[in-house]
């Protein structure tokens, strides 16, 4: 030990400098006091620091686990669900003829605008995210058979929500009778049809097969029987039947013709409207207008055997007007 003083050496453990009398021990203690002090102060910010570590640790841990449960939340209410679509067409074959064109349009519950056409058969599977939505056949499919479709109702209104996952959707498809078409309307739906296939990828020479195979059928619907020739008589000679033009008509003409009071007059002629569902009563209905020199005579929406669900207007014969 040095005295800090003198600079002397001293041998021992002395409280004061034997050479000038400096006090020795009290500045050991003093050293020994502001060490202690020093060290119990690293102490309390050690610890400060720890709980500043574990509360901001706890803070963040907390932060992170509320926000990934609204994350999940999230992803679970926009996640897809199922919508099973079943279809009723007789005589509709999915191997053979083309996709059914399904629109879909809407809004899903985050805002996000739907609009799109997707094929299906008669049993098929959608995926749709929560919201509301329309689905509408867009137009009918074409079929090997020459069959063109009406959708019984004109949509299908959907309501698919986050805590349910499934859906179920049945759509009812009813054969036009192609006799009853003029060829304005035959050619538009024809149109429709065809144009529908192609925005779903089939191939332009399967579309042009199935629409000759539909124009076809609609030509062996509207042409006239020919005329049916009986035995020959007694007397050898050969005798025919003419077809009159109640005969020439389909079933729908008759009847509508009958309940309109249009009388079997050759010169009144009549024009077909395609089928369309009436919300009102729930029901597909198809216009027919009867002509007399180009001056609509009688009028109506029919149903499907022909007879008028609502009456425009009927023939002056049967009014008495």
């Amino acid at each position: 030990m040095k005295c800090p003083k003198c600079g002397r050496e001293i041998q021992g453990q002395r409280n004061f400098c034997p050479y000038d009398g400096t006090p020795l021990n009290q500045e050991l203690s003093q050293n020994e006091d502001s060490q202690k002090s020093a060290h119990g102060k690293a102490r309390i910010a050690l610890v400060v620091i720890l709980c500043l570590i574990v509360v901001v640790s706890g803070i963040a841990i907390t932060w992170c686990v509320s926000h990934s449960g609204d994350s999940a939340t999230d992803t679970s209410e926009l996640e897809e669900r199922v919508v099973s679509v079943e279809i009723t067409a007789d005589g509709y074959d999915p191997d053979t003829d083309t996709p059914i064109p399904l629109s879909i349009s809407g809004t899903t519950s985050d805002g996000e605008d739907v609009s799109e056409t997707v094929g299906v058969g008669l049993s098929d599977e959608i995926d749709l995210a929560p919201g509301s939505y329309e689905l509408a056949i867009e137009a009918s499919p074409l079929t090997q058979s020459g069959v063109l479709y009406q959708a019984e109702q004109e949509s299908y209104s959907l309501e698919v929500h986050p805590d349910e996952e499934s859906y179920e959707v049945a759509i009812t498809l009813n054969p036009i009778n192609l006799a009853d078409l003029s060829s304005e309307n035959f050619d538009a739906l024809l149109d429709e049809a065809t144009t529908a296939a192609g925005d779903l990828g089939v191939k332009e020479e399967t579309i042009t097969s199935l629409s000759d195979a539909t124009s076809q059928a609609y030509e062996s619907a509207v042409e006239e029987p020919a005329p049916s020739t009986d035995s020959e008589s007694a007397s050898g000679e050969e005798t025919s039947t003419d077809t009159t033009p109640e005969s020439s008509e389909s079933s729908f003409v008759q009847t509508a013709r009958a309940e309109l009071g249009v009388p079997d007059d050759p010169s009144i002629t009549y024009e077909i409207g395609s089928p369309y569902y009436w919300e009102g009563a729930g029901i597909t209905v198809t216009p027919i207008t009867f002509y007399k020199d180009g001056v609509v005579v009688a009028s109506a929406d029919c149903t499907d055997d022909g007879s008028p669900a609502t009456t425009i207007l009927g023939y002056p014969g049967l009014l008495g007007s």
